[in-house]
This record gives C-alpha cells, sequence and structure tokens, in this order.
C-alpha cells in the first residue's frame, strides 16, 4: 500500500506541525507485547513518522491501579520505580522543549546556588 505509506511518512508535513511543537511519545509500552510481534514495534512507528519519540511510558497496570485507588498520582508513591520513572524523565524533556536557552542556562544556575547554599547548610 504505497499511498498509505506516504500518508503516514508525511502526516506532521502536511499538517504543519513544528517538529519543536509535536512530540511523539509512546504510552502503555510492553516490551513482551512487541517482541510477541503482537503490538507494532516503536522504532518502526518513529521511522515511518520521521519523529523520534521523546520518551516511552511503560505498561504497568498494577501500580497504577494502586495508585488510583490509594487517590494519589504513580509519581508521588515511589519516584525511582517504573512508570513514575518515566513520567517524570518525560517531563523533563518536555520541560527542556519548550524552555528557551537561556531561561534552561539561568535555571541551572540557580540549581547549583540552590545546591550549594543547602551543602553549606547541612555540610554536604
Amino acid at each position: 500500500m504505497p499511498g498509505k505509506r506516504w500518508i503516514s511518512e508525511n502526516l506532521f508535513d502536511a499538517l504543519g506541525y513544528d517538529p519543536n511543537k509535536a512530540h511523539l511519545v509512546f504510552n502503555r509500552i510492553s516490551m513482551d507485547m512487541e517482541k510477541a510481534k503482537v503490538t507494532i514495534a516503536g522504532a518502526a512507528i518513529e521511522s515511518n513518522l520521521k519523529r523520534k519519540a521523546i520518551g516511552a511510558i511503560p505498561l504497568d497496570e498494577r501500580r497504577v491501579l494502586a495508585a488510583i485507588n490509594r487517590g494519589i498520582t504513580v509519581v508521588a508513591k515511589d519516584r525511582t520505580m517504573s512508570p513514575a520513572k518515566e513520567l517524570i524523565l518525560l517531563a523533563e524533556a518536555v520541560r527542556t522543549s519548550v524552555m528557551p536557552a537561556e531561561e534552561q542556562a539561568a535555571s541551572q544556575s540557580a540549581d547549583v546556588k540552590n545546591a550549594s547554599r543547602l551543602s553549606r547548610l547541612f555540610g554536604s
């Protein structure tokens, strides 16, 4: 189906999306399903859309449902476990992509100043 492939390859271009304003994110990724060829591989989607994904949120229904049942966010429970870790990385990627370079430099220098103040306070 050459026509369908052309549409998918030029979709973002046809819609006029600026590459810096429209990002590709994979949600509910299951590596087991990808290995079993049940779902389309992320690399295949990236190559067809000519965009690199800035994030991939893994499928973990148990953790997500546990957080929902407790009335807390997934990130609030444990920031080092999946999918919270990937959500934090995605938020950081989006923040850096929309923040101008000058603001990023100012933000990083402010973070360094705050860290040094805390290290003087706590002696670390």
